[in-house]
């Protein structure tokens, strides 16, 4: 409750925003589950789940510095991250998880941002791609499960940004195939498409045009296709895992016992 506390009473280099958009993602349905690790042991329950928030400075930290990344005012439209907490109407955040919303962006729009750009960012980083290149390889080929997802279609973007080609996305329905292609894929490989006996991995090496593999390869999916991921790698390739979502049950509000024997079976499979 930060009704009592005065300016000075907050931590140094903090600010109290106003939250008036916050976006929902998939592991916020893995902390309602009981399954999100850090939410297990940081806060535990009861919590409030939500990463991505956007909204206005109601307060800033007596103590904050003046040469902060952007020294917010009271008033400052701002968008940013918060470790949990994010589903309610005020929360307290670190100034530097903050940015202030470029003008013409409204606060749903700029609340869809921080997580999956964040995530997307450090996908990059981990396959050595940002902030610069490990090398300058001839190879810059990557292969993106979930293109069209919320991560995924970041990922798309940014590789294009990064010169990464060919970008190769993977999507598991025909009305996502076009929305991949317009955020910049060079192939699409529709998985609800390929036809009975064609396999996805023959697709994919058919969209990359040689035998060399490929430089990086983004999996979102889990046991489904860890290790087809990693056996469509050249050999200095590396394999970034952003979700495990096949491990997960879907469509379901809550875990049946059952759904607790699936995941363990599953988590046995896992190369």
């Amino acid at each position: 409750d930060l009704s009592d506390k005065t300016d000075d009473d907050l931590p140094p280099n903090t600010v109290v925003v106003r939250i008036h958009a916050f976006s929902v993602n998939y592991a916020d349905c893995c902390i309602r589950w009981g399954l999100y690790e850090s939410a297990n042991k940081f806060v535990g329950w009861p919590i409030v789940p939500g990463f991505d928030i956007a909204g206005v400075v109601e307060r800033v930290s007596s103590s904050s510095s003046s040469s902060s990344d952007d020294n917010f005012r009271v008033g400052d439209r701002v968008y940013g991250a918060t470790f949990f907490g994010a589903y309610s109407t005020r929360c307290l955040v670190p100034s530097r998880q903050l940015r202030k919303i470029p003008n013409g962006i409204s606060f749903s729009d700029a609340a869809s941002l921080p997580a999956v750009s964040l995530t997307s960012l450090y996908s990059l980083y981990l396959a050595g791609r940002f902030p610069q290149q490990v090398c300058v390889p001839k190879n810059r080929s990557i292969l993106i499960h979930s293109a069209a997802g919320g991560v995924g279609s970041m990922l798309v973007q940014m590789s294009k940004l990064l010169g990464l080609s060919p970008v190769v996305g993977v999507v598991g329905r025909t009305a996502k195939v076009e929305h991949a292609e317009s955020l910049g894929c060079d192939t699409v490989i529709d998985k609800s498409s390929l036809k009975k006996g064609q396999d996805l991995w023959i697709a994919a090496k058919d969209a990359l045009g040689t035998e060399e593999g490929y430089a990086a390869v983004a999996d979102a999916n889990g046991v489904s296709t860890l290790q087809g991921s990693f056996d469509a790698l050249s050999p200095t390739g590396r394999l970034v895992v952003f979700g495990f979502h096949s491990n997960l049950p879907m469509g379901q509000d809550m875990l049946h016992p059952m759904e607790w024997l699936k995941m363990i079976f599953k988590m046995s499979k896992m190369p």
